[in-house]
Order: structure tokens, then C-alpha cells, then sequence
């Protein structure tokens, strides 16, 4: 990718607090809150950003309180260093949207007064290298108060105005999270107010909107407009613990050390590039000099890399109604974690079955990771074949590859291969060959046996399986074998052999690293020994022309069969071999 022409940083929920503490908040983590924007600070001012955004909820305590004004200065104080820091209005520093059953009390002149006192305007625009930079006060929204009219005819005009020009969007609450129907929640704009937005938002074409408020990670695409609401520094919401299929972090769900991060953003002459820097939680006490590293997970990329999305990865989930802040409502949401984690550790392949690529939600959100350059290996059945190749050719935008499985039985092959390879033509998707290696006629004497169905061809039999296959010609119509390594097999030995073999033949091996032991009763979460296995295969890959790399797994499977680890753990937070991919 060219130089960009620009970049920003954005920073959100500090959630500061009065340094003397204050009665606030009644959860320890929000203690920490101070350190934790000092470190973040410090972080973002290492990148050297052209400006900062300052997505809202500087501070935690709400402008009625006694320590409002404290907390702003101690805020201010924290930020001082932070090049042309822009912010934008938090529901903590001016009040909550209008919300039947709000937990906190809502935007009125006098919360307006006390925030526009110590943070300016409310709302405003400014350009940057011919884009437009606007920013609105999203807790006005729907209160029928003069200021929300004036708000939104000031937005029109400016939008005008700058109609030729790239336009970037900053609210702290997000338009919606799930889709732009979603009843309301606490953290949503309403209708309708939000329909009036995101209808400014398509006509004008903004490129970009960011958001804060849910202390989590959410993605959106609407139309030609990118929706990215970024994950706090302070503390996480304990609400959204739900999300993950494990037990929750520290205090319930609030302290999520794997979730805090700043931004940078990075703007080119066509699109942009989000990279988020982890700050994990960590912190700089009032008398302590900022720490001299910084670590910056660049987005790295390689393309000889594609990992196996084993879990489900665009599925809905709905949180329990639960207070205080869904005590009469539920709010629908998707992990999209494993979106952010893609992006930070520079994958841009991911292998989905070819269901995923059939149905018409899954494909929907293909598109939406398509469109930040994520691209899918889908694989099916021999006899699947010819639907699966139709699809993934009318959706070659989104697909890449399509690995077709090979059955057990060698026997099977000649039928139907002349059945089904006819419809592969050089003009079509690049296919890839695999195989259903099972487990049925490997008992021993010296072992039990176990029912195992493993992916890929096996190395000791290479010799054997492209003599058979190049009986049958496939090898000609293939760009790739898949062959695997399984995790008691020497790694580089065998990666060496498969280059020297596969550098005369007309295709590519691809390597299915495998993760999992040999027994599937037993578990493989030796986190340094799979972080090493991982960088020692991509490095040697990275320098073989005739090998790809397919990691097994992305996430962890914990439980069931053959239990091992990957690069994320089940809260989706990186483990020390996806934290080698991210900061390589």
C-alpha cells in the first residue's frame, strides 16, 4: 500500500476521575482508570499522529456532580501532551441521551454550560488535507431541545458545504450495532433521530463514522460508508461479557485487559487503514516518567498465510435483559473480534466451509470483511462441487480459493473425478486439493484406537498420492495439494522435503499446520512451544515459492475432541503466538 496522505490517532472512555478518587463509581477497576489514560496517552503520542479525536466520556463522573470540574481538569492535565486533541462529547461529560429508564440523568443547559466550559464546542468541523472533519454531540439526538435543531441544521449545511470533499463522521454513541432496524437501546441512537443521521450519513457519501460509549470493538458497513465503534482504556462492559463462549475476565466482565486500546488511523488517496494499539491495561502513576516502550502493532501482511475460522464468526447473540442499563430490553449484537484480531495480526485469508459462502447472512458479512481486503478459502465435498464452484464464482469478490475434499477411500477417486473436475476451467477460481484423512484403518497393537477425521493429505504417503493423482490429471487443473503436518512431526524437515518436491510439479503444496496431538483425548496448550512452531513455519514459508500456509486453528478449542491452542483465546484476546503475528 502507498504512503497515506495523513494520519490521526483517536482515543475514548478514559473515564477519568477527580485524582483525590470520588464516589463515581462503585467498581475497583474504574480506580485505575487515571493510570491506565496517562499510559494510553503516552502511547499515542510515541505514533506521532497529526491530530488526535477524542471520542467522549473524558471523565466518569456526570457534570452533576461535585467533582465534575475536578475530573475535567485532571483530564485535561493527562491530555496536555496529545498533538491538536479534538473532543467530542461523552454521555459522562454532558449528560445521557433522552432514554426511558436511563441510568443517569439526561443532557440539559446546565451539563451543555459545565462541558462546553472546560472542552469547547459541541459541535464543530475542521479540515485536514481536503477532508472534512466533523464532529456532533450524539446525546442531544432525539431531545426535541432547541440546541438538537440547531445541531442538526448546522450538520446539513456543513455537509453541503463540503460535499466535494472525503468526510469523516466522530459520535460517541454509535447510529446502531447490529443493523440500522435494531429496537433502541442504551447504546444506540434511537429513531428518529437515527434514521435522520444515517440518512445524511448515505447522501453525502461520509466515508467514515467512529464511535466510543460501548467499551467494546463493532464493525459496520452501510453502503459506502465504513462504521467502526473502538474499544476504551479504562474499563470494559461487563454487559458484553456475554458475548464469549467462556467464563468472564476480572470483576465479572470489567476488566478485560486484552480489549484496551487507542487507535491510529491511517488515511491513503483510495480507503484507509485502522490499527489499533493494545494498551492492555497498562499504567503510569501521577509521579512516574511515560515508559520508553511503546509497542506498536503494525499491521503486517502476508499473503502466503490462511487461517482455519473453525468457530462460528458472524453469528448474532442476544444479551439477557439485564440492568442497569437493558433492565426492559435486549440488545443483538455480533463478535467482531475476530474481525479486529484479522486485521491486528495482518491475515487476510480465512478457510470457512462452503455454507458459509451459501447462506445468505454469513455471505452478507463476507462482503463487509471483503471490503477492509479479507478475502475466504471455502471448502467442500467432491460431490458438492459443482454448487459450491457456481457460488464461489458469482462471488469471486469475496472468495479466493475453493479446496474441494477428496474422500477416504482412493478407490472413489476415478468416478469421481471424471464426474466432477470437467467443469474446472483455467479461467475460474483456483482450486485447491484436499482430503478427508481418516483414522478408520490406522489401529495398532501398541495403541487404542481413536476415531480422528484430520484435514489434508499425509507427508508419508506423498509419493503414493500424486502418483494417483496424476493418473487422474487433476494436477494439472489444481493450484494446490494440501498436505499436513501434524504437531509430532519435524517441522522443518518436513517443510524442506515438500519444497523440493513440489518444485517440479505444476502446482503448490499447501500446509495444513496442524496444532492438535496426535490423541485427540488429549490437549495441547503449550502457549510457547505453538507461538515458536507458528513463527518457525511462517518464516520458512514466507521464502518457499512453492508452499502456502493454513494454520489450525485461529481460536482456541478448548473442549471437545483434539483440544488445543491458537492464536486467540476464547474472550478473543490475543495468545503469545497471535501477539508474535501482531507485533512482527
Amino acid at each position: 500500500m502507498d504512503k497515506p496522505l495523513f494520519s490521526f490517532g483517536i482515543i475514548t472512555d478514559t473515564h477519568i476521575r477527580a485524582p483525590q478518587g470520588d464516589l463515581s463509581s462503585p467498581y475497583p477497576v474504574n480506580e485505575r482508570a487515571n493510570a491506565r489514560a496517562r499510559y494510553a496517552a503516552a502511547l499515542l503520542q510515541a505514533q506521532k499522529p497529526e491530530f488526535v479525536i477524542h471520542l467522549g466520556d473524558m471523565v466518569h463522573p456526570l457534570p452533576g456532580m461535585p467533582v465534575y470540574n475536578v475530573a475535567c481538569d485532571e483530564a485535561l492535565s493527562i491530555f496536555s501532551k496529545l498533538p491538536k486533541l479534538h473532543f467530542v462529547a461523552g454521555n459522562h461529560d454532558i449528560g445521557d441521551k433522552p432514554m426511558p429508564g436511563s441510568p443517569a440523568a439526561g443532557i440539559d443547559n446546565t451539563a451543555m454550560s459545565l462541558y462546553t466550559g472546560k472542552f469547547g464546542p459541541q459541535w464543530y468541523s475542521f479540515e485536514h488535507k481536503n477532508c472534512c472533519i466533523v464532529v456532533i454531540n450524539s446525546s442531544l439526538i432525539n431531545t426535541g431541545i432547541e440546541a438538537e435543531h440547531q445541531q442538526f441544521q448546522w450538520l446539513q449545511q456543513e455537509l453541503e458545504a463540503n460535499s466535494q470533499k472525503r468526510i469523516i463522521l466522530f459520535s460517541h454513541y454509535p447510529p446502531y450495532l447490529h443493523d440500522t432496524k435494531e429496537q433502541e437501546h442504551y447504546d444506540n441512537i434511537a429513531e428518529p433521530g437515527r434514521h435522520s443521521l444515517l440518512k445524511l450519513v448515505s447522501q453525502y457519501n461520509i466515508e467514515l463514522v467512529f464511535s466510543g460509549h460501548v467499551h467494546q470493538f463493532f464493525f459496520n458497513q452501510l453502503g459506502g460508508t465504513t462504521f467502526y465503534t473502538l474499544p476504551p482504556t479504562s474499563f470494559t462492559r461487563q454487559d458484553y461479557a456475554e458475548i464469549f463462549n467462556t467464563m468472564p475476565a476480572t470483576e465479572f466482565g470489567r476488566d478485560d485487559h486484552g480489549k484496551y486500546s487507542v487507535a491510529i488511523v491511517e488515511v491513503y488517496a483510495s480507503g484507509h487503514r485502522l490499527r489499533l494499539l493494545p494498551t492492555e491495561g497498562k499504567e503510569i502513576s501521577q509521579d512516574q516518567k511515560p515508559l520508553p516502550e511503546s509497542l506498536y502493532r503494525k499491521r503486517p501482511t502476508t499473503k502466503k498465510l490462511a487461517v482455519s475460522l473453525r468457530h462460528i464468526w458472524h453469528q448474532s447473540i442476544d444479551l439477557p435483559y439485564n440492568g442497569p442499563m437493558e433492565e426492559f430490553s435486549r440488545k443483538r449484537v455480533r463478535n467482531d473480534y475476530t474481525l479486529l484480531r484479522l486485521l491486528q495480526t495482518g491475515i487476510d485469508q480465512v478457510r470457512v466451509p462452503i455454507h458459509d459462502l451459501l447462506e445468505d447472512s454469513s455471505r452478507q458479512r463476507m462482503a463487509d470483511y471483503a471490503s477492509l481486503g479479507i478475502r475466504f478459502h471455502t471448502f467442500c465435498r467432491i460431490e458438492q462441487l459443482p454448487q459450491a464452484l457456481e457460488a464461489a464464482c458469482r462471488h469471486n469478490t469475496l472468495v479466493s480459493t475453493l479446496e474441494c475434499i477428496m474422500p477416504t477411500d482412493m478407490q472413489e477417486w476415478p468416478a469421481l473425478i471424471a464426474k466432477h473436475f470437467s467443469q474446472i476451467t483455467a479461467d475460474k477460481l483456483p482450486i485447491h486439493l484436499g482430503y478427508a484423512c481418516s483414522g478408520a484403518h490406522a489401529s495398532t497393537s501398541d495403541k487404542p484406537f481413536a476415531h480422528t477425521v484430520t484435514s489434508g493429505f499425509q507427508w508419508h504417503d506423498h509419493e503414493n498420492v500424486l502418483e494417483q493423482l496424476a493418473t487422474y490429471s487433476p494436477l494439472s487443473q489444481c493450484s494446490g495439494i494440501v498436505f499436513q503436518i501434524p504437531w509430532e512431526a519435524s517441522l522443518l524437515d518436513t517443510l524442506q522435503h515438500m519444497q523440493r518436491v513440489f518444485t517440479s510439479l505444476p502446482c503448490y503444496c499447501v500446509v495444513n499446520l496442524r496444532l492438535s496431538l496426535e490423541n485427540p483425548a488429549a490437549a495441547n496448550f503449550d502457549d510457547d512451544a505453538i507461538a515458536e512452531r507458528i513463527t518457525s513455519a511462517l518464516k520458512f514459508v514466507e521464502t518457499a515459492p512453492d508452499l502456502r500456509l493454513h494454520l489450525d486453528t485461529f481460536a482456541d478449542i478448548d473442549r471437545g475432541y483434539s483440544p488445543r491452542h491458537g492464536l486467540l483465546d476464547r474472550r478473543y484476546n490475543l495468545r503469545p503466538a497471535g501477539q508474535r503475528l501482531a507485533s512482527s
